[in-house]
């Protein structure tokens, strides 16, 4: 089964309900990037436009505004948040001029079509003097030059795994938190060829341009656009992956061929479940190795398959 593509609005409206329970670790990151900025504000008459579930509009006392009801809904049942929320687009605002001495959007404007219209509604409701903050996710450059910026030595993308039980999920997400996280694919094709135009020559960004053109044929898979391909990998015969549990694996997606528990992890390497496992695995016909978003491959003397 393809997956299913939804909108921004559908895809909220399934995810409202678990919103606030679900960890993020962007929300968290913005979090702390922008508390220090609200606290020295003392704003007295916000607009948290893309409020969602109301998670800045009760901080800050202020007038949320959504284009999606569901997230309004769950918003509405927190104390002291009923009678300040409207739905409505970024776009037109229902709002007089004027009137705010904060606007804030927080992880909203990418999902804004027309951001030129969005812009021109968030100036026209801020008094003279006030203050726009705007957070959204970073473009690829941006991520690499901060990246350089914290004095890091590298940088590796990875697209991100929507469609296995592994990282300690205890089930497969379902298909409407995938169509949630899957990025726009035109977008995620137009950052990488940006990525790529400008790729450095030292060595600081681990994939090469080709390894950073899977992450868009992964998602363009994932659509439903061309089929998923296998990469070149033999993780299995290389390396292994032992959890807290003492469960070894052949990589993280994978079931485990063992346990350490009362073992070496020699003997499990070279135990008959592990042997059958690698014996009868093929990488390009296996249908988790070709949904892999994390593969190895390390050269070596003797083949691996």
């Amino acid at each position: 089964m393809g997956a299913i593509r939804v909108s921004a609005r559908e895809g909220y409206a399934l995810w409202a309900d678990t919103w606030d329970a679900t960890p993020s670790p962007i929300v968290a990151l913005e979090q702390r990037a922008l508390l220090p900025w609200i606290a020295r504000l003392h704003s007295r008459r916000a607009i948290d436009v893309g409020s969602g579930t109301g998670r800045w509009t009760a901080r800050l006392s202020a007038i949320g505004v959504d284009a999606s009801p569901a997230m309004l809904a769950v918003a509405a049942g927190k104390p002291g948040l009923r009678g300040r929320l409207a739905a409505a687009d970024a776009t037109a605002l229902p709002i007089a001029s004027g009137p705010a001495d904060l606007v804030l959007c927080a992880l909203t404007l990418g999902h804004i079509r027309d951001q030129a219209a969005a812009m021109h509604e968030f100036a026209r409701i801020l008094a003279p003097g006030g203050t726009l903050l705007l957070t959204d996710f970073p473009p690829a450059a941006a991520t690499v030059q901060a990246a350089r910026d914290m004095g890091l030595r590298s940088l590796s993308f990875l697209a991100a795994d929507l469609s296995s039980s592994a990282f300690n999920r205890p089930v497969e997400w379902p298909a409407e938190r995938q169509s949630s996280v899957a990025p726009e694919l035109a977008e995620l094709d137009c950052e990488m060829e940006s990525l790529i135009a400008g790729y450095p020559a030292d060595g600081f960004i681990l994939e090469a341009p080709q390894k950073l053109r899977r992450i868009v044929a992964h998602f363009r898979a994932h659509y439903g656009l061309a089929p998923h391909i296998a990469p070149r990998c033999n993780a299995p015969w290389v390396s292994a992956v032992v959890e807290s549990n003492g469960d070894v694996r052949p990589c993280f997606f994978h079931a485990a061929i063992g346990n350490t528990a009362g073992t070496t992890l020699g003997a499990v390497l070279n135990g008959p479940q592990a042997i059958a496992f690698r014996e009868s695995l093929r990488v390009a016909d296996n249908p988790i190795c070709q949904r892999c978003v994390c593969s190895l491959y390390v050269e070596t003397q003797e083949p691996t398959q």
